[in-house]
């Protein structure tokens, strides 16, 4: 594990664009956005983001590789600092490289295809915030039906994962309170830089994508920091179709998630074997980036 500038991206440009983010002398929250095939999702993204985020932020692009004309489009963004891999590094590595270009102390990992809403980001600010010791913030995830994506994510002692209230109705009275969770989907994620280096980042064993975020909000809490779900934050996540060589990556990672954090799964509850929409913990594939 470890946080390093990349030698293998050529790096930070400003060029007159059509995509215009506001310049901040001193931000308080770094973006980190790894893309990757991203061409289709991407330009809506930004723009949502641009349109619902006070301007306290600075937006660091780590491109995978894509050929898509993901690269093209990044280079239309200005203030904007990007980082273009030759080749998919993984969603770890990548996250990894741009927070090693931040600036300030705070972390936000964003995928390419979160449609953040208005007022997202300052209760998530606010709850790491809240106390030192919380070391991760998430917000309330939802598909763009409308319908919860998830609400904080929960482990199990197989080292499986389920999302908690996944399919089920935002508004529900469970899913309207701060709570600590086992860990939050790097979807969107908000980290105290200071955890997140002293953890040693995401681990990039996990290759191109799935059990990272697991693993990071352990790790976290090995160290005695909390993950924390705040629902007065929303994002809507669109989510793709894994492939069948991701799927295969999926159960690998698993293994290896399992594996690493055996003593700490050992005192963990049997994974319930059947998928609910009303709240109840289950145990389902790990979600798609």
């Amino acid at each position: 594990m470890g946080i390093a500038p990349s030698q293998a991206t050529t790096a930070v440009r400003t060029r007159p664009t059509s995509v215009r983010l506001p310049a901040v002398r001193r931000p308080s929250v770094s973006i980190v956005m790894a893309t990757h095939q991203g061409a289709q999702v991407l330009g809506r993204a930004l723009q949502a983001l641009i349109a619902n985020t006070e301007p306290r932020y600075e937006l660091i692009l780590v491109d995978n590789g894509s050929t898509d004309g993901t690269a093209a489009l990044l280079d239309q963004v200005e203030t904007a600092s990007v980082l273009i891999n030759k080749r998919n590094t993984g969603f770890g590595t990548a996250s990894n490289q741009g927070a090693a270009e931040a600036r300030a102390g705070n972390l936000l990992f964003l995928n390419q295809d979160v449609f953040v809403h208005r007022g997202w980001l300052p209760p998530l600010l606010e709850r790491l915030d809240s106390h030192s010791r919380v070391g991760a913030v998430g917000p309330m995830l939802l598909n763009p039906d409308g319908s919860l994506q998830c609400a904080g994510a929960m482990v199990f002692r197989s080292g499986s994962t389920a999302c908690y209230g996944e399919g089920d109705d935002p508004e529900r009275a469970g899913y309207q309170f701060a709570r600590v969770v086992d860990y939050l989907p790097a979807a969107c994620l908000l980290v105290q830089r200071r955890a997140f280096e002293e953890v040693g980042g995401f681990d990039g064993e996990y290759g191109r994508a799935y059990f990272e975020d697991a693993d990071l909000g352990f790790a976290l809490a090995d160290r005695g920091y909390r993950s924390m779900y705040e629902p007065l934050s929303k994002v809507t996540h669109v989510r793709g179709t894994p492939s069948e060589a991701l799927l295969r990556l999926a159960v690998d990672n698993r293994t290896t998630f399992e594996r690493r954090w055996r003593r700490v799964l050992a005192s963990r509850p049997v994974s319930p074997p059947t998928t609910s929409a009303g709240g109840e913990a289950t145990d389902v594939q790990p979600m798609a980036k």
